[in-house]
């Protein structure tokens, strides 16, 4: 679960601070790679819950999800060059919705549902944006960025 998490963070880091100047895809590629490993680092320094209570499993996620939540804000400010655009918005896209859709799962669990219900049923629904994450990292020609 954590590795699946793990992966749309890191999908969603696909982007360094930027301005309104465009970047070349060498220069934009080099800032996925930093916030790809600054976003690693990130949730690797969130503690597993020790417990699989719905109140622990929902206070990981919610961390992850803050995680991904500054990504995707760091990946609005980047502008592209125009032939990663279509990809950069992509991965945008699939992060946009792995983090509503992680948000759902979340709410579920601080509600009280059962844990392994609610976990079995968030693989199945993050799946699609975090394949959609996966091949825009590729796209990207930044694949470690999806693993």
């Amino acid at each position: 679960m954590r590795r699946a998490l793990l992966t749309l963070a890191l999908a969603a880091g696909l982007a360094g601070c930027g301005g309104d100047d465009q970047l070349s895809a060498s220069d934009y590629r080099t800032e996925l790679r930093r916030i790809c490993a600054d976003t690693d680092k990130q949730t690797e320094k969130v503690t597993e819950p020790t417990r699989a209570s719905a109140p622990a499993i929902a206070s990981y996620l919610s961390r992850l999800r803050d995680i991904n939540s500054s990504s995707i804000e760091r990946v609005e400010k980047l502008n592209p060059p125009d032939d990663l655009k279509a990809a950069h918005d992509r991965a945008l896209k699939a992060n946009r919705e792995g983090r509503e859709k992680l948000g759902e799962v979340i709410d579920e669990l601080e509600g009280g549902g059962d844990p392994t219900k609610v976990l079995t049923e968030a693989r199945t629904a993050l799946q699609p944006s975090s394949d959609a994450a996966k091949q825009a990292a590729q796209d990207l020609g930044v694949p470690q960025c999806g693993d």
